[in-house]
């Protein structure tokens, strides 16, 4: 069906056997597309929050200082660019920079040292976009950071609902993180409620490539207040949601909410190649809901529902409240597999593999963590063995770099354990509901 709405959802289901241990699994990926262009004539305003404490003074001048330049370098004309840097306290080094001469000539003269107050940092850079907005200008706040905070508010949910009300205004974040004091699950729970990305860079190149990617994305939301709900049919409950930190279920649906949707510069997952974003894994907008099905199913109960889908949102550009339903049907009964599974398009297809891949390198990491080298040899192989499988009929690039992980991790495993290490015969079930 056509949609002329901001914002249009698609859902697409999948049934197939998990490529761990063949038990049933099924899908609901709700995706999200847009007719809109981006808007790239807009002037930009960068506030750039980077750490400056001590942990950060070993990178100082082989990673910050560059990405500073870098970021410098990718504005426009008339793009401006602020930078607070923090430690202790934020101090406010550039003001509505337009070259990295000035950016770098203030990084310079400024020293390193001192704990982080992340919060009071963050709380300074949005303080500096609203103060500095300017109308029919775009703002978007970037945090360079080694990691989490020693100083002020330290409650990772305080931060998460900080940058999630200000995503909710208008202004996202997005984060990149650097050093040996990684804490990759705070960087993403920041990112992805603050509708902004997340990544890790090791050096100055991969920084360049970054910002290249966050500078392609569009800075104005498509929608705000996006509500992502499914409910399943009575022959199905919803156990699993996946691609957002905020969801919660009930007994029957699970809702996923996200505070604005912006344009990026990586369309989905076929985008790969040259160019700005296409050089890293990620983009698309797209949501996963994993059923399981009720048994005995309930008398009377319509046995191809899979569940019905409600997507809601603001217009941000006409104020209008949008909502958008769709039912998910399958030609088989809750709990039946068709044979070879059943995937309507191939993004649902190759989001089953990605979920996983996701779940096994769970798996793994925690048997290693609990000295269970079998459970999760045995994972990890029967994992490989059916990725093996899947990329010889669908070659992917994404994949096949999954895979060669996984053989690493595997190789490591195998390592600790030692050549005499029994293996398990079936895979310990891996999947919540199995």
């Amino acid at each position: 069906a056509s949609c002329d709405d901001a914002v249009c959802a698609n859902a697409s289901l999948g049934l197939m056997g998990n490529l761990i241990n063949g038990n049933a699994c099924t899908l609901v990926r709700v995706a999200l597309s847009t007719t809109r262009e981006a808007v790239t004539d807009r002037p930009v305003h960068l506030v750039v929050v980077a750490d400056t404490s001590s942990r950060a003074q070993a990178e100082a001048d082989a990673l910050l200082r560059p990405a500073l330049g870098a970021l410098a370098e990718q504005l426009r004309e008339g793009d401006r660019m602020s930078v607070v840097a923090f430690a202790d306290t934020p101090t406010v080094l550039a003001e509505e920079a337009s070259d990295s001469g000035t950016i770098l000539a203030a990084h310079d003269a400024h020293a390193y040292g001192g704990q982080r107050d992340l919060y009071g940092a963050l709380r300074a850079g949005y303080a500096l976009a609203e103060e500095r907005a300017r109308e029919g200008e775009e703002a978007r706040v970037l945090l360079l950071s080694t990691g989490g905070a020693d100083l002020g508010i330290t409650s990772p949910a305080r931060l998460v609902e900080l940058v999630q009300a200000q995503a909710g205004r208008g202004i996202a974040t997005s984060v990149v993180g650097f050093g040996d004091d990684a804490d990759e699950t705070l960087w993403g729970r920041l990112s992805a409620t603050g509708a902004g990305n997340s990544f890790f860079v090791a050096d100055a190149a991969d920084a360049r490539e970054v910002f290249r990617e966050e500078l392609a994305t569009s800075f104005t939301p498509l929608a705000t207040d996006v509500s992502i709900r499914l409910d399943g049919g009575n022959g199905y409950h919803v156990v699993g949601l996946y691609g957002v930190s905020d969801a919660d279920f009930e007994p029957a649906s699970g809702t996923a909410r996200v505070p604005s949707l912006f344009l990026a510069g990586r369309r989905d997952g076929g985008d790969v190649g040259e160019g700005p974003g296409m050089g890293r894994r990620g983009g698309g907008g797209a949501i996963l809901f994993e059923l399981m099905p009720r048994l005995p199913r309930p008398a009377g109960a319509d046995p191809f529902l899979v569940g019905d889908v409600t997507v809601s949102y603001t217009d941000p550009l006409t104020g209008e409240a949008v909502e958008q339903r769709a039912a998910v049907r399958a030609e088989t009964e809750p709990g039946e597999m068709p044979p070879g599974g059943l995937f309507a398009d191939p993004y649902i297809e190759k989001a089953f593999v990605t979920l996983n891949v996701l779940v096994g390198f769970k798996s793994m990491t925690l048997a290693a963590e609990e000295g269970d080298w079998a459970a999760g040899l045995a994972v990890g192989e029967g994992l490989a063995e059916s990725l093996r499988g899947w990329l010889e009929t669908t070659p992917d690039t994404d994949i096949e770099d999954d895979l060669a992980l996984l053989e690493r991790l595997l190789d490591t495993m195998q390592s600790r354990a030692g050549a005499g290490q029994d293996r398990q015969a079936t895979p310990t079930p891996v999947w919540a509901f199995d």
